[in-house]
């Protein structure tokens, strides 16, 4: 026969936290033969003089040694039957720990916000076109005036092609070229394109003020072209080496200031010669000055009084080249 536990034992059971159960365990007697044989077959498999096991946790952990493996420390359950446990979260192989929920919902959610975190940075971070031409840099604005037609740039292309085979995406290539050229602009390492309408209205001399546009323009491509003739003929006569006439014609050619400086030099030079160009001195005048006089513009002006400068001007030129009035 079978005994129900004494009642102090439930009691403490309960307490413990194991829940109203109610527990059967072999009565001190041999009990029927039957139960007996259980009873002696149990304890001989345990060990002669083993004690009744105290609580169900401690015959479970009895039972399971008896099956071949040792309970590990506090009766808790091995790795390998906590992974078996149907009750436990499914864990994928490879699952970082921080991923791991308390229940599966858990650990798909901490899953979506991982791939949607991700998913946002790379649509953020753009892509990478299939070649150079996939990029289409856009310049900030305090960097615009700077950049002119970088698409039709050879070295700028360049850049690009390094950018690809470095794997920028599209929105990467315009943060960085847009950061690089804030930075060369805050050494003044970078000009300004130059404006040649603005240069060209900076170079309308004095005279040439009360000209209508057509005329301005004009003269100020006299000023132009007689400043390099007289360039190029100081070149070929040696009043300037060549190295420094190539250097002044590349850094000077562009901008009134530019120009400025060459007139300095012209009058320090007090070049008269009509090789070295420009009507600056006695007999620095040529037939092509005379002949750029006849296309001017001015003589087609509606104004009475330009019309008369210019044909005093022609004058001038004609008698200083020939002594004679203006040739037809």
């Amino acid at each position: 026969m079978k005994a129900l536990l004494p009642a102090s034992r439930g009691v403490a059971w309960i307490i413990g936290g194991l829940g109203p159960r109610i527990c059967l365990a072999p009565d001190d007697g041999g009990g029927a033969g039957g139960a007996g044989g259980d009873a002696g077959g149990a304890a001989a498999g345990a060990g002669a003089g083993a004690a009744a096991p105290e609580s169900l946790a401690a015959a479970a952990a009895a039972a399971a040694g008896a099956g071949g493996s040792s309970p590990p420390a506090g009766g808790q359950a091995s790795g390998a039957a906590a992974g078996a446990d149907p009750s436990a979260p499914y864990r994928p192989e490879g699952l970082p720990d921080h991923m791991l929920g308390k229940t599966e919902r858990e650990t798909i959610d901490n899953l979506w916000k991982g791939y949607d975190g991700f998913r946002r940075s790379e649509s953020e971070r753009g892509t990478v076109p299939k070649d150079v031409k996939g990029y289409a840099f856009v310049p900030a604005d305090e960097v615009k005036e700077y950049t002119g037609d970088l698409q039709a740039d050879g070295f700028f292309q360049k850049v690009l092609g390094h950018a690809h085979a470095s794997g920028l995406t599209d929105k990467q290539v315009n943060g960085f070229v847009n950061g690089i050229m804030k930075e060369l602009l805050a050494t003044g390492a970078v000009e300004k394109p130059v404006n040649f309408n603005a240069e060209i209205d900076l170079l309308i001399p004095l005279e040439a003020k009360n000209l209508d546009a057509p005329g301005q323009k004009a003269a100020a491509a006299r000023r132009i072209q007689d400043n390099l003739a007289w360039v190029e003929g100081a070149k070929a006569q040696g009043v300037l080496d060549a190295d420094l006439a190539d250097y002044i014609s590349a850094t000077h050619a562009d901008t009134a200031k530019g120009h400025r400086v060459i007139e300095f030099l012209r009058k320090q030079a007090e070049q008269a010669e009509p090789a070295l160009g420009g009507l600056g001195g006695a007999g620095a005048a040529s037939e092509a000055d005379y002949d750029r006089l006849l296309n001017d513009q001015r003589q087609a002006s509606n104004d009475p009084k330009i019309r008369e400068q210019w044909a005093s001007e022609k004058q001038a030129l004609a008698k200083k080249l020939w002594g004679t009035a203006p040739r037809a």
